[in-house]
């Protein structure tokens, strides 16, 4: 490949990823659950939020899980499909290896699949399809950090210990991302400071070692920003929880 070929492949890589990921995320699962088998819409009922918490309140516990899980698997798959593609696709790999800046090599390939998994997020916090309204992030951020590391899912604790002690979906997420995101910047610290530089350690393709999926720099900013979304998303359940007038969950003792 000329130098050409190597600029235009790490320009767009970053940029098609995103936007794979924001289309994979803007899929409504939620809704196309609700309105194909049960012909309702959740905007219409409770908080009209499309997510898994909402959708369990309307339909049930089993659909509410099901709408998780799914929102879950878009963030997920994101990452994994952009993994495979500049990991395993010989001259993608080659160019994505090919960046320096400052005398260091610059992990474009680790920066796409992470950035995809953002747009998941943003695509599903704004969907086109629903007029650019949606989810809440929270399954965005597990589905990014649990289902791509072992880390990312024993830290899915805090989530849970948040929601067995308060008994608040809003506050668990809120929490259970703070700790993602806490948890990917110690990874990141220790890489840069050059304590740990094994990063595939973390992962579940840790077997592949280096063309493993692989915590970083790029996966503390990204878990940071779907943080800070996942964030902005709650500012009414904030609100309501300053007022002590948040649901609170019956179905966990």
């Amino acid at each position: 490949m000329d130098i050409n070929e190597i600029n235009m492949i790490n320009i767009f890589a970053p940029i098609i990823s995103i936007v794979f990921g924001f289309l994979l995320g803007s899929i409504p699962n939620g809704m196309i659950i609700a309105k194909v088998f049960f012909h309702k819409d959740p905007r219409q009922y409770g908080s009209g939020n499309v997510g898994g918490t909402n959708v369990g309140r309307m339909l049930g516990k089993r659909f509410g899980l099901l709408t998780i899980i799914l929102d879950m698997a878009k963030s997920a798959i994101a990452v994994y499909a952009v993994w495979a593609v500049v990991t395993f696709v010989p001259n993608i790999n080659t160019a994505l290896k090919s960046v320096n800046f400052c005398s260091g090599r610059v992990d474009m390939a680790s920066l796409s699949y992470w950035i995809a998994a953002l747009g998941a997020a943003v695509g599903h916090c704004w969907t086109p399809w629903l007029k650019f309204k949606g989810g809440k992030a929270a399954g965005s951020m597990m589905g990014m950090t649990t289902m791509t590391s072992w880390y990312g899912f024993v830290l899915g604790g805090f989530y849970l210990g948040t929601l067995k002690l308060k008994k608040m979906v809003s506050l668990s997420s809120i929490v259970g991302g703070a700790a993602q995101a806490v948890g990917a910047w110690v990874i990141a610290i220790l890489q840069m400071t050059g304590v740990f530089t094994d990063l595939y350690i973390f992962s579940y393709t840790f077997v592949l070692k280096e063309n493993a999926v692989t915590m970083g720099l790029w996966y503390a900013i990204a878990v940071t920003l779907v943080e800070i979304i996942l964030i902005y998303r709650h500012a009414s359940n904030i609100k309501r929880m300053q007022q002590h007038t948040e649901s609170h969950i019956t179905w966990m003792k």
